[in-house]
């Protein structure tokens, strides 16, 4: 079986491209009228970071798969990344979610059993 090749990244002024070149054997399982979502072409062993997109399809060359995505994508993602919260807090606030045994060890108690609910222990975190 051949192996899939993919090429650099080239650009333009609003996106980020590359192509993935499929070998034959593997070309023949694409569907041959639609884009693949992201976990279908991730089913074929195509591997790339996030954010990619299938987007267009080449008809001459259907085993030429072309990809593309916003231009600085993975440094906005980074920027999204979630709040940093001190351990310190965190151990506060799940104080709430364990309890003490008679030996004076944690024991876990699950969510929900105080009435606490997964969204109002993550709100306490965000807090």
């Amino acid at each position: 079986m051949g192996q899939i090749q993919y090429s650099e990244k080239y650009f333009d002024d609003t996106y980020e491209y590359r192509h993935v070149v499929l070998p034959s054997e593997v070309a023949k399982l694409l569907p041959k009228n639609r884009l693949l979502s992201e976990n279908e072409w991730r089913a074929i062993g195509v591997q790339q970071s996030r954010g990619w997109v299938h987007y267009a399809i080449h008809r001459p060359e259907p085993h030429i798969m072309l990809f593309r995505r916003p231009l600085n994508y993975q440094q906005q993602q980074e920027n999204l990344s979630p709040t940093k919260i001190e351990t310190r807090e965190v151990e506060q606030v799940l104080q709430g979610a364990f309890g003490e045994t008679e030996q004076g060890r944690s024991e876990f108690v699950p969510i929900g059993s105080d009435g606490m609910t997964f969204d109002t222990l993550i709100w306490r975190l965000e807090s």
